[in-house]
């Protein structure tokens, strides 16, 4: 179970990486919300996921929160208004794959588990 915390982990800490690199790759426009967005977001994602992945093995509270900030990533395009195609596809895409490996990652909590069999 821990292996695959870890792997989960490891993939929202590369999705984190990705979005503080995006509005750079992705050329967002300079002080946009897209662009802010991104980088506060893909900092705090890089943070969890990175606490996650060296040790907090059984804390899921962490990727819970994570997948709400997926959920953010996703929305966010509509309520902030940022419809430009490359922030918004980056950010509904990125935010989809980090709640499928946030809920992963909760699920395949040692905490979580035990919690279900019993």
């Amino acid at each position: 179970m821990r292996s695959r915390v870890m792997f989960f982990s490891l993939m929202n800490l590369f999705a984190g990486l990705w979005l503080l690199v995006a509005p750079y790759a992705l050329n967002y426009r300079s002080g946009s919300a897209a662009y802010a967005n991104d980088l506060f977001f893909g900092a705090v994602i890089t943070v969890l996921a990175g606490v996650r992945l060296l040790g907090a093995y059984r804390s899921a509270w962490i990727s819970w929160i994570i997948a709400l900030i997926g959920v953010w990533l996703i929305v966010a395009p509509f309520v902030l208004g940022y419809l430009e195609s490359n922030p918004r596809y980056n950010d509904i895409i990125t935010g989809a794959f980090v709640v499928i490996f946030a809920v992963a990652s909760a699920l395949s909590s040692p905490t979580t588990v035990e919690t279900t069999r019993t």
